[in-house]
């Protein structure tokens, strides 16, 4: 529990304050008057320094209280009862374009969600830049890829070029070589959360990374293969995971047999 700034008697509450990406938290406000019109919001930005908001409507309770997994948002981002909503409704902020999609290289380090209470039931012109409206309370919130214990190995063997993530413990785990589609590069934030839920996961990459292919004109289904055994010796897998144009390769793979 942590309250980062408040004014007289406005109390924000973010339990965890401290927790893994796909963790639930409960938002909680007190301190205010019965039926007060409020706005929460939650802000965030990536790598590239590119904002993502999220905001909701809520009318504190007899007790001056607004308990974000109990109660309705009136408005905002979402409307209705969606208690990870300030969370999971995070988009590009008005001046961003509104297609962008969150990146994340550095996934040992958390994301920083600044969550922020404010005066009445306020617009997405009226919370962003140039001229926000202050708030009465904000608190910052950590949300981690990797749990204590995970183990983050650079891959560079043969012609393979990933991470491979392992799970605390002595094993053997179920296994993932995970792979994203036309982004290109090395993209660890989903096998990070993988082998935090108890995967082994090999982020690979497959093009614009390294000494790789700069670009996606074509591929040998060899490399592919050498990737599976690659993590055979290591665990034994048990699925294959992969995004977008990806898919294509799992077609390819589908009757490769893992002994």
């Amino acid at each position: 529990m942590s309250v980062a700034w408040r004014v007289e008697n406005v109390v924000l509450v973010v339990e965890p304050i401290s927790c893994l990406h796909d963790e639930p938290v409960t938002i909680r406000v007190s301190g205010l008057e019965p039926k007060k019109y409020i706005t929460l919001m939650t802000t965030m930005k990536d790598i590239r320094g590119v904002h993502f908001m999220s905001y909701a409507h809520f009318i504190a309770n007899d007790e001056g209280k607004v308990d974000v997994s109990r109660m309705e948002s009136q408005g905002g981002r979402y409307k209705g009862h969606f208690p990870m909503g300030l969370i999971g409704g995070l988009k590009p902020a008005p001046s961003e374009f509104k297609y962008t999609r969150f990146f994340k290289r550095d996934v040992e380090t958390p994301n920083e969600v600044k969550v922020s209470v404010h005066e009445g039931h306020l617009s997405e012109d009226d919370l962003c830049p140039p001229d926000p409206v202050p708030h009465l309370a904000w608190v910052t919130h950590l949300r981690h890829y990797m749990a204590p214990g995970v183990k983050r190995f650079p891959v560079r063997f043969g012609k393979i070029r990933g991470t491979l993530f392992l799970p605390q413990g002595p094993g053997p785990f179920p296994g993932v070589v995970d792979m994203f589609g036309t982004a290109g590069g090395l993209l660890e934030y989903r096998s990070a959360q993988l082998a935090s839920r108890g995967f082994a996961s090999l982020a690979l990459a497959f093009f614009s990374y390294d000494d790789l292919p700069k670009s996606l004109e074509e591929f040998n289904i060899t490399y592919f293969e050498e990737a599976v055994e690659f993590l055979l010796k290591h665990e034994k897998p048990t699925q294959l995971s992969f995004n977008s144009s990806a898919v294509l390769l799992f077609l390819l793979l589908d009757n490769l047999e893992l002994q």
